[in-house]
């Protein structure tokens, strides 16, 4: 559903070189946008996590949020051990 950071970056160096100009910009805004996306989720999902403990948020459910820190970690670093 995404491509880490380190990796994405790794890719779209890797891709720039190896492409041509066309394909490259037509790869590129896919890529991005999945990344794009990604990152709106995570986002999403880290902000309800924090609201989560503020008392007028207690009753409401937690939705996708309770392991939003761990995968957060997980996207910026890159680290495959890290499982989620």
């Amino acid at each position: 559903p995404y491509f880490c950071l380190p990796h994405y970056r790794s890719m779209i160096d890797y891709a720039s070189k190896k492409m041509g100009k066309k394909i490259f910009a037509d790869f590129y805004k896919v890529a991005s946008g999945i990344e794009e996306n990604y990152i709106d989720t995570l986002t999403s999902d880290v902000s309800w996590f924090c609201k989560k403990f503020d008392y007028r948020y207690d009753e409401e459910p937690w939705y996708n949020s309770k392991d939003s820190v761990p995968r957060a970690v997980k996207f910026l670093s890159g680290d495959p051990k890290d499982d989620v």
